[in-house]
């Protein structure tokens, strides 16, 4: 019976530190460099290259869309937007189950940038960060969609909605 209580104590210490599941995919879903090996201005066909084919939902000139669906209770949509065949912008969607996992990734995401991008500012809601070429947009919309919704934004440095601090 001892034995039984100490497994029991063990399973439920080892479930307790692991978080939540897209804790634990924050690595695979953001990748390296800035975005999954990818950043502003990278060409289209080194998107196609570096990307996960599986991923890929929507092919065209302009723009490729990807999903990846891990559960019911956890899903990511990302697009490379392309001007004269270059990057121009990345926008990164997370459905989370519960509005307070928004929040969780919202901090998960920050501290990422933050260390990848420089300390971010926070400016009515949504964290920003600037970089020499792009900025960078993260806001929580958990609350509208009542479930746990993150979106990201890396854009060119010509976005005017971004430069007024």
């Amino acid at each position: 019976m001892k034995k039984r209580w100490i497994f029991i104590f063990f399973i439920l210490l080892i479930s307790c530190n692991n978080g939540k599941p897209f804790e634990r995919h924050i690595d695979k879903v953001f990748g390296k460099k800035v975005f999954r090996g990818l950043t502003i201005g990278d060409s289209y066909n080194n998107v196609l290259k570096t990307e996960n084919k599986d991923y890929m939902q929507f092919p065209d000139s302009n723009i490729i869309k990807y999903m990846y669906h891990v559960s019911d209770t956890e899903e990511y949509h990302w697009a490379y937007i392309f001007e004269e065949d270059k990057v121009s912008e990345i926008q990164f969607d997370a459905y989370l189950g519960e509005e307070k996992d928004g929040a969780k990734m919202v901090q998960l995401i920050q501290k990422r940038y933050d260390k990848i991008l420089g300390k971010s500012y926070t400016k009515a809601g949504i964290i920003f960060w600037k970089q020499e070429g792009f900025y960078a947009s993260l806001f929580d919309e958990s609350r509208e969609a009542m479930m746990g919704k993150v979106r990201f934004i890396l854009s060119q440095d010509r976005d005017s909605t971004m430069k007024d601090q």
